[in-house]
């Protein structure tokens, strides 16, 4: 027998989601009992890679590794799959003890040989009772693969029976696993709701996806395995890739019950009911599907253009036969389309508003044009406008927007709404043009959804107090007068302002306010009005709420489809990974915001984001990442009153990143000043705190401390104290805010202060309790993934000095100036000039800071003065 290298059969894509089935085989083949492993599973969920990643794994340890090659077409002939092995040789006992002599003399001493046998159930009888045998004198160990509806040959079953021969079911890939698998594909970057659609579409199989990945082998592919399964069960795979997922009474209105039993015997469609196979089908009953490793989308691309309207014209018909719920509205309007055939042109604006409720924007625009032009009416006009704002497209939207109707009416009041959000939120137009659109709704529940809009440009433009009081005014009328829709905008606006003042509680109480309503905007349906909240808690400290908060936002805004509020989440969620020091966790997270959130409008939410990514990238020791994005975001379009803060914060760290400490702390205090302009406390707050983390804490302390008394909490508490141990050098302040900031959740600013208090009690010649605390501070540190900042620097000398620098800092507590200018040939000015830049950056006044920060302990006569 000769080896094989197994370990490069698999495709060029990395194996993930597979260490759980990899070690099963791994352990059973150090156990002595067992001969063996049987992989099962359906077609493409991956069986044979994952038998040649173990193999390989085997391999690797020591063990020799064959592949038997099991091909239908060698099935009847004896010995078929071994007969090179072994030429000649065509009896079981010749055969078995030709093996048995090539085994004993090639593997003496290294155990027994792992025998990879794809397509097991494949196997010629013959050639499956020696290699049985085998097994069961221990001779070789079994890895075999067998497709859904396979036999494994008779002559394993007393290894089976017996328990000797395992089975490892190799089910489709975890969702994380495929998201994952997905994200490493070449070209085009996919958003997370892309990737979670390809996962879905293709039911997590990889060769489903690397079918439809790369299409023209992919094509070949599914094109041979229609053509294998006759005209009948192709037929009937066509028609379900076009309705995919299609309902069971449709498919059986269409076909022969023998040609759709026929499929699913074949593996070419699967049935499953409605909540098992899709949470947003808004159907009931049974579904059917193409399944993998074929995809709906694999097949249609089989089909030419008539074929397709051939399609959905008989789907249309049969569907339009029976009363339609609400998912049938949909397919009617789609396949209508689809078809390029009217029959039901009222089916359209309804199966747009489905669409749109489903976050299928692209087609829930297809389906509102159509309504405009067919069923022209006001509702299609706005819902179009609406669908286009909604995808990033707002001055299409403004342009196309009707006529506005009659003052005092619901229309006038819907025209209203769209338009001030379209130029205020959309376009960025000022907000008294949003404000004076809105003027002109009054009366009822008109009235205080125009108020729970104009919540949110208050707050957009910076005006906190303002967007508080419309809130209450809404949330404190009754509901019946003021309705769900404007108290989910109201509490949702209200909630948000509250937080960045820094009133904790008002927030708490205008959440509950609007979550009381059951209800949810129609806008943001699946945001569940967890945006406000969100920043409630992590500016209030809790950061563990906040961080469940925005996953759960995050993973129901991705099941849904909805890209923007996905966008919106992700962003949160960088927020709270940054708050904790998860640095590298935030710049992935930003980078997926900028993914799925639109290219134009919504407020400057983008460049806000490219902001954040500049500052967090600054984190990671990105210098040149942040410097980059740095002057990207100088020439970025302008952004809402209530972005930039946090605009200009970033700023400051993309300067602290490529070594300008100078105007970092000048952008903080703009910042700073920006949110105290905006009425954001709680904001001003940690702005003021990052001039102390950037080395300026004498010049915030005191504001901090006011602050304590105006934001309600304990993290701008524990900031003012951490600030003041800064500016005094209170190393046990420093020890206490690190403490705090440690059980709050800040794990980066405690790693930051508890290097403050090492650094504090070194210059006060305190070295062995200074090297406890740094400990301390490097454990804190190691949990914040990298993370590079001034305070964390203050000991790493070759984060914060140039090489020539560093140089003179390590000869001047030994050496005096025209020594060290002699030593390494300079002039005495320029060490004295390296030596100043290095106290500025190192936060010390002179030689004797600097022999105290090295750990120095002098002897004799003092270095003068002078030589300074």
């Amino acid at each position: 027998m000769s080896s094989h290298d197994v370990g490069r059969c698999g495709p060029g894509w990395p194996l993930v989601g597979r260490d759980e089935e990899i070690q099963a085989i791994e352990s059973a083949f150090r156990r002595a009992g067992t001969s063996g492993v049987v992989l099962t599973g359906g077609r493409g969920v991956g069986k044979s890679r994952v038998a040649a990643e173990a193999a390989q794994r085997l391999e690797a340890g020591g063990c020799r590794v064959v592949r038997v090659d099991a091909r239908r077409a060698l099935s009847g002939t004896p010995y078929g799959a071994i007969a090179h092995f072994v030429p000649g040789e065509n009896t079981q006992a010749s055969v078995l003890s030709r093996l048995i002599s090539r085994l004993k003399t090639a593997n003496v001493g290294a155990g027994r040989v792992a025998v990879v046998l794809d397509d097991l159930h494949l196997l010629d009888e013959a050639s499956a009772a020696v290699i049985a045998e085998l097994a069961a004198r221990r001779f070789v160990f079994v890895i075999g693969t067998v497709a859904l509806g396979g036999h494994v040959p008779e002559a394993f079953t007393p290894l089976w029976s017996g328990g000797r021969l395992l089975t490892v079911p190799i089910r489709p890939m975890p969702a994380e696993a495929m998201d994952r698998l997905i994200a490493t594909l070449p070209g085009v970057r996919r958003d997370a709701v892309a990737r979670r659609r390809l996962a879905k579409v293709t039911g997590r199989n990889p060769l489903a996806l690397q079918a439809l990945v790369e299409m023209l082998p992919g094509q070949g592919l599914a094109g041979r395995w229609l053509a294998e399964a006759g005209p009948a069960v192709r037929a009937v795979v066509e028609v379900v890739a076009c309705a995919d997922p299609m309902p069971v009474w449709l498919l059986e209105k269409l076909m022969l019950p023998e040609a759709i039993d026929a499929a699913e015997q074949a593996g070419m469609v699967r049935i499953g009911n409605a909540a098992g196979s899709s949470g947003d089908d808004g159907g009931t009953g049974a579904l059917v599907r193409v399944a993998p490793p074929l995809s709906a989308p694999l097949v249609r691309c089989l089909l030419t253009t008539s074929a397709l309207q051939r399609i959905y014209r008989t789907l249309v018909a049969a569907l339009l036969s029976e009363p339609l719920d609400r998912d049938g509205i949909l397919r009617a309007g789609e396949w209508q389309l689809r078809a390029a055939m009217t029959i039901r042109p009222d089916c359209f604006l309804p199966a747009a508003r489905e669409a749109l409720r489903r976050w299928e924007l692209p087609m829930a625009a297809e389906l509102a044009q159509a309504a405009r032009e067919q069923c022209p009416e006001f509702a299609a006009d706005l819902l179009y406008c609406r669908v286009l704002s909604l995808q990033g497209e707002n001055q299409r939207a403004l342009d196309a927007m009707p006529n506005q109707p009659s003052d005092g009416t619901e229309q006038a009041a819907q025209w209203a709404e769209l338009a001030a959000e379209i130029r205020y939120f959309g376009l960025g137009q000022p907000g008294f043009v949003a404000e004076r659109i809105l003027d002109g709704v009054v009366g009822g529940q008109d009235a205080h959804r125009a108020a729970g809009l104009r919540a949110w440009i208050h707050l957009a433009e910076g005006r906190s107090w303002e967007a508080l009081s419309a809130a209450r005014g809404t949330l404190t009328a009754s509901a019946s007068d003021s309705g769900a829709r404007a108290r989910v905008w109201a509490a949702e606006a209200g909630t948000a302002a509250a937080a960045l003042a820094g009133r904790v509680a008002l927030g708490k109480a205008l959440e509950a306010d609007g979550l009381s309503t059951g209800e949810t905007s129609p806008t943001w349906a699946t945001a569940q009005r967890g945006y406000g909240a969100c920043l409630a808690r992590l500016f209030s400290g809790d950061l563990a709420s906040a961080q469940q908060l925005s996953d759960q936002g995050f993973e129901d805004a991705v099941a849904a489809g909805a890209k923007p509020i996905a966008g919106i989440w992700a962003a949160l969620r960088a927020s709270v990974a940054k708050a904790r020091g998860q640095v590298r966790t935030a710049c992935s997270l930003l980078e997926e915001a900028l993914l799925l959130l639109p290219r134009e409008g919504w407020g400057g939410l983008r460049t806000l984001c490219a902001t954040e990514l500049a500052g967090v990238s600054a984190m990671t020791g990105g210098s040149a990442f942040a410097g980059e994005w740095l002057t990207r975001t100088n020439r970025s379009a302008a952004v809402h009153a209530m972005f930039e803060p946090w605009v200009e914060l970033n700023r400051a760290w993309a300067f602290s990143g490529v070594g300008d400490l100078p105007r970092a702390v000048e952008a903080c205090h703009r910042a700073a000043v920006l949110a105290a302009d905006c009425g954001f406390l709680a904001l001003e707050a940690s702005a003021l705190y990052d001039v102390a983390r950037l080395g300026a804490a004498n010049a915030v302390y005191r504001r901090l401390a006011e602050l304590t008394h105006l934001v309600e909490g304990d993290t701008v508490r524990v900031m003012a104290s951490a600030a003041k141990g800064l500016a005094c050098r209170d190393e046990e302040a420093l020890v206490r805010a690190a403490e705090a900031f440690d059980k709050l959740g800040y794990r980066l600013l405690a790693a930051e202060t508890a290097t403050a208090a090492s650094y504090a009690r070194r210059l006060h010649g305190r070295q062995a309790s200074a090297a406890v605390l740094h400990e301390r501070a490097e454990a804190l540190a190691a949990g914040c993934e990298g993370a590079r900042t001034p305070l964390l620097d203050r000991w790493r000398l070759h984060a914060q000095l140039t090489p020539r620098e560093r140089e003179v800092v390590l000869l001047a507590p030994t050496s005096t100036t025209p020594q060290i200018a002699a030593r390494l040939g300079l002039s005495p000015r320029t060490v004295s000039n390296y030596l100043q830049r290095a106290y500025d950056k190192l936060g010390l006044t002179g030689r004797a800071d600097l022999r105290v920060f090295l750990g120095y302990r002098l002897s004799g006569a003092e270095i003068g003065p002078a030589d300074c």
